[in-house]
């Protein structure tokens, strides 16, 4: 018998009771090759758990324990007042530790640096800023070319 088969036939559950039994029997044995030796754990712990078990009574004391109704557990009033206290004391340090602290202020941007002051230069830079336009606006006049003609042949199927 190929245990190598069997084992992975066991993964796949399509291994019937006698073949599960067979190959327990083998990876429980001395004669288990070193190739399958690693699976043996396994097959040890199934059989190690397959003792222990549950006692007769046992659904009995559940229920009996379900049914019995549940304990309260009052708190008095001074030991809430420090449980308070301390909750508020761990809400409190976590916001510090986790929210960032704004130790300096944001100064204010100084955009007189970055004008332009010559004539010259300033043509140029909004000569450049056109012709950025110029060319993203052709961009999309062309595509919206090219909907529109893949547009017109839908339409003529449709109509």
């Amino acid at each position: 018998m190929n245990y190598r088969e069997l084992l992975e036939k066991y993964f796949r559950a399509e291994t019937s009771l006698e073949e599960e039994t067979a190959l327990r029997a083998y990876m429980l044995s001395e004669e288990l090759g070193e190739d399958l030796r690693q699976y043996r754990p396994l097959f040890q712990f199934f059989e190690e758990e397959k003792e222990n078990s549950l006692s007769s009574d046992f659904e009995g004391k559940l229920l009996a324990e379900m049914d019995r109704p549940a304990k309260l557990v009052r708190i008095n009033s001074r030991r809430r007042q420090l449980l308070r206290v301390a909750a508020l004391a761990a809400v409190l340090t976590g916001a510090y530790l986790l929210l960032p602290v704004q130790q300096h202020r944001q100064q204010a941007i100084d955009w007189s640096k970055y004008e332009v002051t010559d004539e010259q230069q300033a043509y140029e830079e909004t000569m450049k800023a056109l012709e950025l336009l110029a060319d993203k606006l052709g961009k999309g006049a062309k595509t919206t070319t090219r909907s529109m003609a893949e547009t017109r042949k839908v339409a003529k199927y449709l109509n």
